[in-house]
């Protein structure tokens, strides 16, 4: 299934630049949602974050943690935030190493289990384990993630920095319809303008970056 394009469109960037994109126009519309789809992926790895419905996936391994919560179990810090609900049907899987193979775990509720979880703050908590020999990559979580519990759907500020982020590669390229005026008279420094959308990209991306968490 071919890919599309989620935090922003590209009648988006043509709205915000006040041009015409379409399949003969240059940039065309295959030029600007490929720009969009790196910037997309450029996003989710300076976040640590996604809010894309086709990329929720992750793959990560864990040693054996001596910070052990009473009534919970060890505490693990998972590298994401906004876990989905478990659901091995669509891919979640929880592994521990025997010391020869990666043995599947059977969790039958993110409540009833020897594994929870804390969903929103991306915390795994394991009941037991904690005195076993083999410590190191000892466990392994697929799990998706994503999407945010204030917002249904990508959320705005992420959307314009999409926007921004397309419309700084469209200007910064020797595309015939990126020669457009700044201002009344075309007096505004097109430098100093990507600057400014820059550093307002920089801000947002940084408040919505992952910051990982030392307990």
């Amino acid at each position: 299934m071919p890919r599309v394009v989620q935090y922003c469109t590209k009648k988006d960037v043509a709205d915000w630049l006040r041009i015409d994109i379409n399949a003969n126009t240059d940039p065309s519309t295959s030029m600007v949602e490929e720009l969009i789809m790196m910037n997309e992926d450029d996003i989710d790895h300076k976040t640590g974050h996604s809010w894309r419905t086709d990329k929720v996936y992750t793959t990560d391994t864990f040693d054996v943690n001596e910070v052990y919560h009473y009534g919970h179990g060890m505490y693990i810090p998972l590298k994401h935030r906004t876990i989905k609900d478990w659901n091995e049907g669509l891919g979640d899987l929880f592994e521990i190493w025997d010391g020869i193979r990666w043995v599947p775990q059977t969790i039958n509720t993110p409540t009833d289990s020897f594994v929870n979880f804390e969903p929103t703050k991306g915390i795994m908590y394991i009941r037991g384990y904690i005195y076993t020999i083999l410590r190191n990559a000892r466990f392994r979580l697929t799990y998706r993630y994503g999407g945010s519990k204030e917002h249904s759907g990508v959320p705005k500020d992420i959307k314009k920095v999409c926007i921004l982020m397309t419309a700084i590669d469209i200007l910064g390229t020797d595309f015939k319809m990126s020669q457009i005026p700044y201002g009344a008279e075309g007096n505004i420094s097109k430098d100093k303008m990507i600057d400014k959308w820059q550093a307002w990209i920089d801000r947002k991306i940084w408040e919505h970056s992952e910051i990982p968490v030392i307990h």
